[in-house]
């Protein structure tokens, strides 16, 4: 995964953390930002909205948060 590749790369202060939307290792509003590298429509309706909820709790209130969408 090229993501892994430039952990040593990246700038000073930017946290890098690989782990499963169930288990994120952040405090609530602790991130500016989250990239999401899993297809959030490859689950059902349900989890995708946890999921999404799980995610935007840990973002600061001005964060951003990518998630990857697939075109079927």
């Amino acid at each position: 995964m090229r993501f892994k590749s430039v952990v040593n790369d990246l700038k000073e202060g930017i946290l890098y953390v690989l782990a499963d939307s169930d288990i994120l290792p952040l405090k609530d509003h602790f991130v500016g930002a989250l990239l999401s590298f899993g297809y959030i429509n490859s689950y059902e309706k349900k989890t995708q909205k946890w999921a999404c909820d799980e995610l935007k709790r840990r973002l600061t209130d001005n964060g951003a948060l990518v998630v990857l969408y697939e075109r079927e």
